[in-house]
């Protein structure tokens, strides 16, 4: 069965005693990325998290809430991510806003997964658990990973690109890091 969002929030709003405009009910119900279920747990987090139910979050109220499910950040961090996305500039957070703030915190955490799981794949070609990886290695770890096979030269250059501390081994992290980036045609826009 389908959520009727719409009417969810009007529910909502009316339990909460919040105030929701039609503009911004709209805005959140076809916010893209959020499945139903996501939906519905962003709007209770959202109405418990505004305890003076003013219908918009305060620094104070985004810092106590998070910390209460799992996020904890310094008071700056709290401050700075407000700022990123009150976007109407009021120093609180709307509803729009804090689901906006919720998609990037699940983006951040689904980034972190998959940085451990690329980690955790990476350290098993490090059979003598020496914490970097050779320019052989980074062959066969792209041969495994499904890329097209590359030689021992390219190889080299990718151990030097990725090699960030610069001190000539090829750490786990810092290839992880390599291959998580986008490559520096697609920061430009190009295409690879």
């Amino acid at each position: 069965m389908v959520l009727d969002r719409t009417k969810f929030i009007r529910e909502w709003a009316k339990y909460s005693k919040s105030v929701v405009s039609d503009s911004d009910c709209k805005k959140i119900c076809n916010l893209k990325g959020l499945d139903d279920d996501m939906f519905q747990v962003v709007v209770d987090v959202f109405w418990h998290i505004d305890a003076d139910r003013s219908g918009s979050i305060s620094a104070d109220e985004l810092e106590k809430g998070l910390a209460c499910v799992g996020f904890n950040q310094t008071k700056a961090q709290y401050q700075q991510r407000l700022k990123k996305f009150d976007v109407d500039n009021n120093g609180m957070l709307d509803l729009v806003e804090f689901a906006r703030l919720c998609q990037d915190c699940m983006a951040d955490c689904s980034d972190k997964t998959q940085r451990e799981k690329l980690l955790t794949a990476l350290k098993t070609f490090d059979k003598k658990n020496v914490g970097y990886l050779t320019a052989e290695q980074v062959v066969q770890i792209l041969a495994e990973l499904g890329n097209e096979k590359i030689g021992l030269e390219d190889a080299k250059i990718i151990v030097k690109e990725a090699d960030k501390n610069k001190d000539g081994k090829l750490q786990i992290e810092e290839f992880a890091d390599f291959l998580l980036q986008d490559s520096p045609v697609q920061k430009k826009g190009g295409k690879k």
